[in-house]
């Protein structure tokens, strides 16, 4: 079977180099093909390992597109792919254990639609890479968990294959006929959540979606293990603008609306504190950058193109 390896990258750095030297002989072997999609990199690492890697196909594109979009274009560049494999530039595929993954498509039933590999920390601990799909109340009681499983499922430990809601678009595959239907990845997702809506959309059409533990890489920097320090301000928008859509795409009107002043009241906090304002005047500045950040963000959904 005829499968294709999409790498999005952004400055990707030693990753993606450590990530390839394991990667790209097992893909050779198994008569694959790996695509990088560069989102404009500054750190020079693509243009860098070019060399070394000559069946590799390179596509550069001129400003950071963000994942939905740099996907899509290396899945239509991969015409006679049969299979697509989504990989993180900071995962590393143990490819001793790769192969179940396309043995998995070659014997599947028409209606599996996206399969996703168990993801292990550099330490050898066992990385969520699963959850459940999302709802206003759910949101609210996870919000006590730990942050790596708020998104994600409490016990990802699962011994065999098993059915679940959606796997992280760090490392998961899909038939091309599946991707195809849904009109690709929706690209209106800058970041994140739309691996939720792409396995969402798939279980309306009928495609289920399976976990393979059996199939395993190292994730060495989810973004869910990360503290808020260690998170761009950019990049922290850019979450909460997705989780934003999802709920306007997928939930009743009132649960987007919850979500919405979550967002706000959430985004007027952090403003505060970085402000560091005393706390004299502290409710009226805390309500006051509540409602500047939901118009903020009624403004990003009314007059910004998503």
């Amino acid at each position: 079977m005829r499968f294709a390896v999409i790498i999005p990258t952004y400055n990707p750095g030693e990753p993606l180099e450590h990530s390839l030297e394991e990667l790209a002989p097992w893909v050779q072997k198994r008569k694959g093909r790996i695509l990088i999609v560069d989102n404009a990199s500054q750190d020079g690492c693509v243009e860098k390992l070019r060399p070394d890697y000559p069946d590799i196909t390179l596509l550069k594109n001129e400003s950071n597109l963000g994942f939905s979009k740099a996907v899509n274009a290396g899945i239509r560049k991969a015409e006679k792919a049969e299979v697509i494999v989504l990989l993180n530039q900071d995962c590393r595929l143990a490819t001793a254990f790769a192969d179940p993954l396309i043995e998995f498509f070659e014997n599947a039933p028409k209606d599996i639609g996206i399969a996703g590999g168990q993801l292990f920390n550099p330490d050898g601990s066992l990385q969520p890479c699963c959850g459940p799909f999302p709802t206003l109340w759910s949101t609210l009681w996870r919000m006590v968990l730990p942050k790596r499983h708020r998104k994600y499922y409490i016990n990802s430990d699962r011994g065999l294959p098993c059915r679940v809601d959606w796997v992280t678009g760090a490392f998961l595959a899909f038939p091309r006929r599946v991707w195809k239907e849904l009109g690709g990845l929706d690209e209106n997702f800058f970041m994140y959540y739309e691996d939720v809506d792409f396995s969402l959309r798939a279980l309306q059409r009928g495609y289920r979606t399976f976990l393979l533990p059996q199939v395993k890489a190292i994730h060495l920097n989810p973004h869910a293990q990360r503290t808020g320090e260690e998170v761009p301000e950019r990049l922290q928008l850019e979450i909460r603008k997705s989780q934003m859509l999802y709920f306007f795409k997928h939930r009743p009107r009132w649960e987007y609306w919850a979500i919405r002043q979550l967002n706000a009241i959430y985004m007027g906090a952090k403003a505060m504190r970085k402000h560091n304002q005393d706390k004299r005047g502290g409710i009226a500045i805390a309500v006051f950058f509540t409602y500047l950040c939901n118009f903020a963000l009624t403004f990003l959904y009314k007059y910004v193109k998503m």
